[in-house]
């Protein structure tokens, strides 16, 4: 188990210090999109050499860490507490290696590590795999929930009413350019969790439930046309992409929760064999 260890710690070396190729996709596509010689455009183009620079020196993209959240898909075989116990060490070993990372600047001393949040799940697979995402401070005090106040009816047009309506109100504190994650349901913790996994799904995906893909379009293009400033600065893409997913619908419980990740989308996986 020493060995996952490892992995667990050159998972996080990998999420800090580099964006996922789709995320990187996105912000070059919403670069293309803003006007030449723009204070947007020189803004996206900033966020570009950073995510370069982070990449060839290894340095964290964002220092502010949060609370590390883990997805973990185990096989029956193994000891849930033992994957646990590696999970919070491989942590805590990571916090004190990777330098500028925790919440601090370079020489300064590290503060309380955080114990991370892991989900687990068994699976019929013989290889364990696990999932990470990093969010800071800022990404989780812009989160959002919300209840609909009309009985389910099989469509989301309320949601996207209700979305619509209060992302734009808090435009101004949603770290953009950003992703949201929604989660539907009729209680509260499982939405709350299920809205943060959305954040692992890539943005070039396709949901395979129709009418939450056509959700998800419709919220990304008019969240677009609605934000069209991240703090003082005119712009075309303040949403990168919404991920949306539902749970136990109940007609007369209707939630919806929204997480939300900056660019730094700080994601990725380990499968280990």
């Amino acid at each position: 188990m020493l060995k996952l260890k490892d992995g667990i710690v050159s998972l996080f070396k990998k999420v800090v210090t580099s964006i996922p190729p789709d995320v990187e996709d996105a912000i070059r596509m919403a670069y293309g999109r803003e006007a030449e010689g723009s204070q947007t455009k020189e803004v996206f183009r900033a966020i570009l050499e950073q995510v370069k620079e982070a990449r060839v020196q290894g340095k964290p993209l964002c220092q502010h860490a949060g609370v590390p959240v883990f997805w973990v898909g185990m096989p029956r075989s193994l000891s849930r507490r033992e994957i646990l116990d590696i999970i919070i060490d491989g942590t805590e070993t990571a916090f004190k290696k990777i330098p500028a990372f925790g919440d601090r600047t370079e020489g300064e001393a590290l503060p309380s590590i955080p114990v991370p949040v892991v989900f687990f799940e068994e699976t019929d697979s013989t290889s364990l795999v696990v999932d990470l995402l990093i969010n800071g401070a800022d990404c989780e005090n812009a989160g959002m929930f919300f209840s609909i106040n009309q009985p389910f009816t099989g469509n989301f047009t309320e949601v996207k009413k209700a979305l619509l309506e209060s992302v734009s109100k808090r435009s101004n504190n949603l770290c953009s350019p950003c992703v949201l994650g929604i989660g539907i349901g009729s209680e509260r913790t499982q939405i709350a969790a299920l809205s943060k996994k959305q954040l692992l799904r890539k943005l070039s995906d396709n949901n395979a439930h129709p009418k939450l893909m056509q959700l998800e379009q419709e919220l990304t293009e008019g969240l677009n046309t609605l934000i069209t400033e991240f703090p003082s600065l005119n712009c075309k893409t303040a949403i990168l992409g919404v991920k949306a997913a539902t749970v136990n619908l109940h007609s007369f419980s209707y939630l919806v929760d929204v997480s939300v990740s900056c660019w730094a989308l700080r994601r990725g996986r380990l499968i280990w064999s």
